[in-house]
């Protein structure tokens, strides 16, 4: 049996260990005041940051059980202002998911954030249509400059919120926040909250009218997650735009969209539709997608205006695409 074999089939059961160990730990943090549990937070987060790579998994099972154990009965968010990867600031609330994951590691996705390092120049427009609260936008606005210009795109309220108060707090000026969906067509659409990842919303519909399956593969029924988020809204009306439309408005005849990152969470190929004449015109130059539902379609679309798919292995570097319909980020570059 290989090592990896045995990593993939003690996975699982490590994670669920991982889990317990959180729990545990947050349900001994919860009996302290709020000020203890933020300095013992940071403490952790400091530790985290020697360990190897390859914990990363089980490490954040461990954070983000026990800091949501710790704080299931608490009110407000708990926000600890970060210098992120990329050499900016950005305010996590640590309680929700995807936020309390940069906060570990300063770094979010590293094989995408090391390849919008690399590849992402001075004075480049560059499009973040699903931007959550920030990080991909400020890592862009950094690496373009003042010459250049991102424009973020983001349904959530909540969301929209923490991503224009993370623009200001860098003074950024070279940022065009948008609380709108991109999609195919202009419209007023409803908006799902993913209850589990505040990074996971969607105009898709999340679950299948009885269950949903979390970010670890437990199902909740309906009954359940409305009663796990009695607290928050769980559906929004949001205003629908679509991109091609909007970009004359947007930016001068003389800027062209020369990067895009795409994280919509099903509703890319809608994107993508919205698009065409864009890409028709040779805009963008380079796209990150992840691609979770529609591979074929999406693929289809993209090849028909001359873009080759490639993946991304954990250093950024762009490898040649294996026909794998699978949800993950890929690189699309438009061909010469």
């Amino acid at each position: 049996m290989t090592a990896k074999s045995i990593k993939n089939k003690w996975q699982p059961t490590l994670i669920q260990l991982a889990k317990a160990v959180g729990i545990q730990l947050g349900s001994i943090l919860a009996l302290f005041p709020r000020s203890i549990k933020a300095s013992v937070i940071s403490i952790f987060q400091t530790i985290v940051r020697k360990m190897p790579p390859r914990l990363d998994t089980l490490v954040f099972c461990v954070f983000h059980e026990g800091v949501k154990k710790a704080f299931e009965n608490a009110e407000g968010n708990l926000i600890f202002t970060k210098k992120a990867f990329g050499n900016f600031l950005i305010n996590l609330d640590v309680v929700r998911p995807s936020q309390g994951g940069i906060y570990l590691r300063k770094v979010y996705e590293p094989h995408i954030s090391f390849y919008l390092k690399r590849n992402v120049r001075e004075g480049d427009c560059f499009l973040d249509a699903g931007a959550h609260v920030g990080y991909y936008a400020l890592l862009a606005a950094r690496l373009v400059g003042p010459r250049g210009v991102v424009v973020a795109f983001e349904p959530d309220p909540e969301n929209f919120k923490a991503l224009v108060a993370n623009v200001n707090l860098n003074r950024f000026r070279n940022v065009l926040c948008a609380q709108k969906a991109l999609s195919n067509e202009v419209s007023v659409r409803t908006f799902n909250v993913n209850p589990f990842n505040e990074g996971g919303g969607s105009l898709e519909t999340l679950w299948d009218g009885r269950h949903y399956c979390d970010d670890y593969g437990k199902m909740w029924s309906q009954a359940q997650i409305k009663e796990k988020s009695a607290h928050r809204a769980l559906q929004h009306e949001v205003e629908t735009a679509i991109l091609e439309d909007l970009m004359p408005s947007l930016l001068n005849k003389e800027r062209r969209l020369r990067f895009a990152k795409i994280d919509v969470e099903g509703h890319e190929l809608k994107v993508l539709q919205g698009m065409r004449r864009l890409m028709e015109a040779g805009q963008p130059e380079e796209i990150i997608c992840e691609v979770s539902k529609n591979h074929r379609e999406v693929f289809s679309l993209l090849n028909s205006h001359g873009y080759i798919p490639y993946t991304l292995d954990r250093y950024g570097n762009a490898k040649a695409w294996k026909d794998q319909p699978v949800t993950s980020d890929f690189l699309f570059l438009k061909r010469n």
